[in-house]
């Protein structure tokens, strides 16, 4: 779970962490009841962001469509190889918007990963948010048109982002494919 505010320079996030999802469908919503651990990078900003210990409750996708396609993550992070197309992914690309979020399952090693990449906006960064049960990596860029929002899709264009925070020594990962934004 990602926490954040502001937006450009003064943008600043926590994350935390917990294994109690009960049910999930990428199509319908999900279900959850977790203790929350925080496991924010070091270094990353999180401002007046307080803590949370805990979360339950469902979401439901309603008349809602998750959007798809082929998105693909391959690198390395300090906590191993990341690698493969996106599974499980939701897309939102916001009406009016000039950036979209796209979440999604892959793996991190042999272990399974929750993933976010999105920004971009407004002179914003250019992220992905990749974490275990355990723990998570951020990866960014703030070089320009790492991908293209057109006509309802997203087209991540071999967009290169590094690992930042502690024991992060330069590693990196590369984005590529296209999503068909949901509704």
């Amino acid at each position: 779970m990602r926490i954040g505010e502001g937006s450009g320079t003064t943008y600043t996030q926590r994350n935390f962490s917990g294994s109690g999802v009960t049910g999930f469908n990428a199509s319908t919503g999900a279900k959850f009841n977790s203790q929350l651990v925080d496991d924010t990078p070091s270094g990353q900003s999180t401002g007046t962001i307080g803590a949370l210990t805990a979360i339950s409750g469902s979401v439901s996708c309603g008349d809602k469509t998750p959007g798809g396609g082929a998105i693909i993550i391959t690198g390395n992070s300090s906590g191993g190889a990341i690698g493969g197309a996106l599974t499980s992914m939701l897309v939102s690309c916001p009406t009016g918007a000039d950036y979209a979020l796209i979440n999604g399952l892959t793996q991190l090693g042999s272990t399974p990963a929750s993933v976010e990449i999105g920004g971009g906006s407004d002179g914003e960064v250019y992220f992905a948010s990749i974490s275990t049960t355990t723990a998570s990596y951020f990866f960014a860029s703030s070089a320009a048109s790492l991908y293209t929002l057109s006509a309802g899709h997203v087209i991540w264009s071999h967009a290169v982002l590094t690992q930042s925070g502690s024991g992060a020594d330069g590693q990196t990962i590369t984005i590529t494919g296209n999503a068909t934004c949901g509704t």
